[in-house]
């Protein structure tokens, strides 16, 4: 390293810990005013004092709302593309080999169950202070608002002092509300960088959201029944329809909250994960949930909370131009576990760290549905290509994979992207040891970190953490997910320094199988000669590029202001703020808004594009190839169709061990580290979060726990009356699509007695007699004993209605399970009168449980009868000479009864 570049980092650390020092003051300051805001010293002597100073024929009243409230987190946020930018110029190495800080245990989990999921000490430090910012502020404006009641003042308003209070505090309901709603667009901002600055991502941000958005929706619901309410019972309802030239707007409230409502409701876990696309498009709504929110409030109080709108507006519009722009799908690997892995070309500037995600849509599928994947490629291994894994497991996955085992090499498939999102360091290098959990597809987020360690090992003399990678697959064909692992690249690293650990499980197969022989399949495709490579929607120097947007779409959204308010709006009212409509201001302010973004976005979009062309024409001109077709011989991917024991380098196979027919014990796997820091990530459901998290939070000071939220799969057992694994429940999780399992004792229901059950459900049955065929499907339809027949003839149901059926009861049997569960929680204890308390109001379904309960004892008290210990068994013997003569005379005795006992209880159940 030379010294120019050690200078260029000294300077950029420097300037970066400046950065930070001023974001810390202003944020100060910030959140000063948020406190004094509820007091009546902010509001009778701060604030007419700064309208005094401030007022002017160009902005009025709104220039000390944009000082106060919209200035200083634009200001940050601009602040923060500059540190992001000056994060390549650094020397990241002492962040690869940094053991951590003082502030670690901050991050151990605090809280692992509960309606909140899992939160860390800090999170519950900031979520401590926000409540009792709400707390604050409810306080002090009902304290404030209540100390003007008196009976004086509620007799010249005509009304009763109970009823002036509830006025008040339906008022007070909606400036809190106002507060949450301030905070609320900043953890969907995928592009922020805010967020970044603070170490967080969008997608760890999401729980933010929906902790403020059920937050802001419950008091804006209280708000409005509050006032309902009181106009009601003062007879005002009429105030309902009311949409006030000056002042709020009544009836757009009530549209805003309406919206908002819809929203709420179906944001809810269990509608969001069945009914997703009903969630997916409802919460469009935001648009006229804000809009209107505008209206009924006015343009000039709702600088309050529009900065973090106004960042999410242009992040949301870059994504949006981004999105037009179809990208150069090269290739497609159709794995035999009924994944396939996408391969784009990418601009060799563009730069992201492992465990970053891209949205991708395809138009032949679906031309509305955006769908979130890990990214699965290096940008350091593989500097003009990305990668991405899907494995099929719902409606839209499962289609992709048909399209594609069903393309022909050439062939075209047209897919937009969004993206790459993520974090903006790679932390996990901090680690002594690194521990992934995964299931099924979560192994996707593990494999971006493996290549950064392969990369890291290969290239630099850094100490690299010791890996631990336990999977879990539920066939051995799913195995060739490991195959992903190291990069089909012409570079051959220097893995020796890696030590990495492998243990697979897979879960529904005891032991391999002998025919499995599947191959990896590789299609080349053809792109368009107008798709380009993925990049940066704003180029190389995105961040740099986004700041310049906030600076200037803010400039000129003030200069426009100005020239409306001192050519159009002045003239008439004469910052009275009681002549010009608040509707029509507010209709105008938010038109310039939109426009300012619209602008300076499209501006420098179209500029950084025209510079992707002329880098994309240099590269045709130094004749580099870009691969349309096939490869050849000496190809990187010539190669590809490879057997799944084939890996790339021979340690990955030495470190790999499979178990079959077993589960891995995760709380063991997770204390017998004994690493002096410990890095735990999780990519699973939420159940196996929580079990990894309560382990790391209260085993040792060594485990650091990480959550992924990906593809995910986790199991769960539940123990029969001896003790024994009688049941085992499997869950996938895929971008919330969900499907449930049975295992154990229950793989009856893949088998015979379901198949046997869909007999009369109007199939036509697999017989080669045509004849046959016919009579047999009308006895099925009237003769329920045509059971035992059809086995005897072989006669079997179409195989897709079973699997159906076989869906809709166990979904049935997992979900009554679960509520059973939940009920026996407090008892610690799982009975059957749980689910006999489920089905109370069902008579028939409770009653045939009690028949066959009833059944189940004298089943047991019959077989008791008939048992002997063989010291019985043998006196008898010797006194009733040869009656019982022989061992086997005694099994034939107690045979026969249950024979008959079993064959009685088959033919009940049927």
């Amino acid at each position: 390293m030379d010294a120019k570049e050690t200078l260029v980092q000294k300077m950029s650390w420097n300037i970066q810990q400046a950065i930070k020092l001023l974001v810390l003051l202003i944020l100060m300051g910030y959140f000063m005013i948020w406190i004094m805001m509820p007091t009546n010293t902010f509001y009778l002597h701060w604030l007419p004092h700064l309208y005094a100073k401030l007022n002017s024929t160009y902005f009025g009243q709104q220039g000390s709302n944009i000082l106060i409230y919209t200035f200083p987190v634009l200001f940050i946020a601009t602040l923060g593309c500059i540190f992001l930018h000056l994060v390549k110029y650094a020397n990241v190495r002492d962040e690869r080999t940094s053991k951590g800080t003082r502030f670690d245990s901050w991050s151990r989990p605090a809280i692992t169950k509960g309606p909140l999921g899992i939160v860390s000490w800090i999170e519950l430090c900031f979520l401590f202070m926000f409540t009792s910012l709400l707390i604050w502020s409810i306080s002090s404006y009902t304290h404030g608002m209540f100390k003007t009641i008196t009976r004086q003042s509620a007799a010249m308003m005509g009304v009763k002092v109970w009823k002036a209070k509830l006025q008040s505090v339906a008022l007070m309901l909606g400036l809190v509300g106002n507060i949450c709603l301030a905070f609320l667009f900043f953890p969907v901002t995928r592009g922020s960088s805010i967020l970044r600055l603070f170490g967080l991502t969008s997608e760890s941000s999401v729980k933010y959201h929906i902790w403020l958005g059920h937050a802001v929706m419950a008091l804006f619901t209280a708000h409005g029944l509050c006032f309902i309410i009181f106009w009601a019972d003062t007879h005002q309802l009429s105030e309902m329809l009311e949409w006030n030239k000056v002042g709020i707007s009544i009836v757009a409230g009530e549209v805003s909250l309406f919206a908002g409502i819809a929203m709420s409701m179906t944001s809810f876990p269990r509608i969001r994960r069945k009914l997703f696309e009903l969630f997916f498009y409802t919460h469009h709504l935001y648009i006229i949930f804000v809009v209107f929110f505008v209206f009924h409030v006015g343009f000039t109080y709702s600088y309050i909370t529009l900065p973090g709108f106004y960042l999410f507006l242009i992040d949301r519009y870059l994504r949006f131009l981004q999105s037009q722009q179809c990208v150069c799908l090269v290739s497609a690997r159709v794995l035999p576990c009924q994944a396939v892995e996408l391969n784009f070309s990418k601009s060799s500037g563009l730069r992201y760290y492992p465990t970053s995600s891209v949205f991708i849509n395809v138009p032949s599928i679906s031309k509305l549905q955006w769908h979130p994947f890990t990214v699965t490629s290096n940008s350091n291994m593989e500097p003009e290509k990305l990668s991405i894994v899907i494995k099929s497991e719902g409606k839209w996955s499962q289609k992709l994979f048909e399209k594609l085992s069903s393309t022909t090499p050439g062939h075209h498939l047209q897919v937009s992207l969004e993206g790459p999102y993520g974090p903006s360091s790679t932390q996990f290098l901090r680690h002594d040891m690194l521990v992934m959990l995964s299931g099924g597809s979560g192994i996707t987020p593990f494999i971006s970190i493996i290549r950064e360690l392969i990369y890291i090992a290969g290239s630099t003399s850094c100490k690299i953490p010791k890996v631990l990678l336990v999977a879990a697959f539920k066939k051995s064909t799913d195995l060739a997910m490991l195959e992903l692992l190291l990069p089909l690249s012409g570079t051959n690293y220097n893995i020796s320094r890696l030590q990495i650990q492998i243990e697979a499980y897979v879960t529904r197969e005891t032991e391999p199988l002998k025919d499995n022989q599947k191959f990896l399949k590789t299609l080349w495709l053809k792109p368009n000669a107008s798709e380009r490579p993925v990049s940066a929607v704003l180029g190389q120097n995105n961040w740099l590029w986004l700041g310049a947007i906030i600076t200037s779409s803010f400039i000129m959204f003030l200069l426009l202001i100005a020239i409306l308010n001192q050519y159009y709006i002045y003239p008439i009212d004469h910052n009275t703020g009681m002549i010009y409509s608040y509707s029509e201001r507010a209709a105008l302010s938010m038109l310039l808004l939109c426009v300012s973004i619209a602008v300076t976005a499209s501006a420098a979009f179209v500029w950084n594009k025209k510079q992707k062309a002329k880098e994309m024409v240099q590269i045709q001109n130094n004749d580099i190839p870009t691969p349309m077709t096939s490869p050849g011989t000496g190809s990187w991917f010539n190669n590809a169709d490879i057997e799944l024991e084939s890996l790339p380098f021979q340690t990955f196979t030495r470190a790999t061990q499979v178990h079959y027919g077993v589960r891995p014990n995760l709380k063991k796997i997770v204390t017998e580290c004994e690493e002096s820091n410990v890095g735990v990530f999780v990519s699973g459901p939420r159940r196996m979060k929580q079990e990894i998290a309560t382990v790391c939070s209260s085993v040792g000071t060594n485990l650091h726990f990480e959550s992924i939220s990906f593809s995910c799969s986790f199991f769960l057992r539940f123990p029969n009356e001896n003790g024994h694994p009688q049941m085992q429940l499997e869950y996938e999780e895929h971008h919330n699509l969900r499907k449930v399992h049975l295992k154990g004792n229950a793989a009856c229901f893949r088998n015979t007695i379901m198949q046997r059950m869909m007999y009369g459900f109007g199939d036509v049955i697999n017989s080669t007699d045509t004849g046959l065929q016919k009579e047999l499907e009308l006895l099925v339809l009237f003769h329920p004993l045509i059971f035992t027949v059809l086995l005897v003839l072989h006669c079997q149901p179409i195989p897709e209605t079973v699997a159906l059926v076989e869906d809709i009861v166990v979904d049935y049997v997992t979900d009554m399970a679960h509520k059973a569960q939940d009920i026996a929680t407090k008892r610690g204890k799982l009975l059957t009168e749980d689910f006999l308390f489920l089905i109370r109001k069902d008579s028939a379904k409770l009653n045939r449980c009690r028949e066959l309960l009833s059944m189940h004892e004298d089943l047991k008290k019959a077989r008791k009868a008939f048992e002997f210990d063989q010291e019985e068994l043998a006196h008898m013997s010797e006194g009733e000479g040869q009656r019982i003569s022989s061992p086997s005379s005694k099994s034939d005795c107690r045979l026969q009864p249950n024979n008959v006992l079993r064959g009685s209880l088959l033919h009940h159940n049927e």
